[in-house]
């Protein structure tokens, strides 16, 4: 009898299996279903499952994904999660972020941190970190949501004004 069986029993882990099968499903409704049961179930099985469905290509699978991730935890998913906080819809980067909270993760005073902030949609943050939010700061400038981009420029107008080169 392996580890997960003996802490967890056949049941349920034959319905994570299952659960990580549904990941793959065509249907969307199906993985966004998959992955937010595997984060109630937050069993570490699903990880790496789960991990391969932050790069789905629907948003809403991204979001649940990273979501689960957060209520497994565990070193394995900081850095995907990191990842994620850098994805190209803003509520995937919320959940992301979120998550990264939620396993007790915090921010350097680097881009990375920079990406977090953003990722929260905390610009005060941003323009605290000076130079190192300089360069996402200016990618979120061409992000789809209008919104986004006039807070972005108004970080960088603000930090370049107390005399960061950008």
């Amino acid at each position: 009898m392996g580890i997960f069986t003996k802490l967890f029993g056949n049941r349920q882990i034959a319905k994570i299996k299952s659960l990580i099968s549904a990941l793959d499903s065509s249907n969307v409704i199906i993985r966004r279903d998959a992955a937010k049961l595997l984060g109630e179930l937050a069993n570490p099985i699903a990880v790496d499952s789960l991990i391969l469905a932050l790069k789905d290509e629907e948003f809403i699978v991204r979001v649940c994904a990273a979501k689960a991730l957060g209520q497994i935890g565990g070193h394995a998913v900081i850095n995907p999660l990191i990842s994620a906080v850098k994805d190209y819809d803003w509520s995937v980067r919320k959940a992301a972020a979120d998550a990264l909270d939620k396993i007790g993760w915090k921010p350097g005073e680097d881009w990375i941190g920079a990406q977090y902030w953003i990722a929260k949609e905390d610009w005060e943050e941003c323009i605290k970190l000076g130079e190192p939010a300089i360069v996402p700061l200016k990618e979120m400038l061409q992000d789809k949501a209008k919104d986004v981009r006039e807070k972005a420029s108004e970080a960088l107008s603000r930090i370049k004004r107390s005399g960061v080169n950008s």
